[in-house]
């Protein structure tokens, strides 16, 4: 058989398969994560050198901008902390949807930032190391203007599944859907403005690994997989 056609053909029953299985999880309920979910009792404002700060709604990347993001998230929590040992500031976003069906998706940073004025320098992907293992990221440079750079680390879970790209998340939901269930979602972005993007980029790991270590077991994998 002739390799194009046999592409063809593969594309064909992945594409009928992932139908079927969109099918059978429209019956189905979400997974793991609940409209229940509290956010703000699970996120400390205090922990190890971090402390959160009253918050100035301007200076953060808001990803509930319209009457779609309304519908799409059913928590977010947005938090600024600063470290009391250097002074380093981060701001935390989550935003939780319990319903990530295709036109009901969490929306990333890369559609965020842009829409909100900013230009993506750099977008890549890299294995965060914690003390519960890798932790997949996505690490992006943005720029507002000339004086404005902030550097972004975020992940995104469907379910219990890290998912940082397009392709992953569909294998992810044709497999859930295969177990006869409809997944939720959350994004987990910090970020910080700092010129110094690997400066920034070691405070938001700093962040990142001391939350993971002050959390409950049962909150760490919630929101990380871990």
């Amino acid at each position: 058989m002739h390799k194009s056609v046999r592409m063809a053909l593969v594309g064909a029953l992945m594409l009928a398969c992932f139908a079927l299985a969109t099918a059978r999880a429209l019956l189905a309920p979400p997974l793991l994560l609940s409209s229940s979910i509290d956010l703000g009792a699970m996120l400390p404002e205090r922990f190890a050198d971090w402390k959160t700060l009253p918050l100035d709604a301007s200076r953060v990347v808001n990803p509930q901008q319209d009457e779609l993001s309304a519908r799409i998230y059913t928590q977010t929590l947005t938090r600024l902390y600063r470290n009391q040992v250097d002074g380093q500031q981060i701001m935390l976003v989550i935003a939780y949807g319990a319903d990530q069906r295709d036109d009901l998706q969490v929306h990333y940073p890369e559609v965020c930032y842009p829409g909100q004025g900013f230009e993506v320098l750099s977008n890549h992907k890299l294995q965060l190391a914690t003390g519960f293992g890798a932790l997949p990221v996505r690490r992006m440079e943005t720029r507002l203007g000339q004086s404005r750079f902030e550097p972004v680390t975020y992940w995104a879970m469907l379910g219990d599944q890290v998912v940082l790209d397009g392709l992953q998340k569909k294998l992810t939901e044709m497999r859930m859907a295969w177990a006869g269930q409809r997944s939720d979602g959350l994004l987990f972005r910090v970020s910080s403005i700092d010129p110094q993007a690997a400066h920034g980029f070691a405070s938001q790991t700093r962040f990142i690994t001391d939350l993971l270590d002050t959390l409950p077991a049962a909150d760490r994998h919630r929101l990380s997989g871990l």
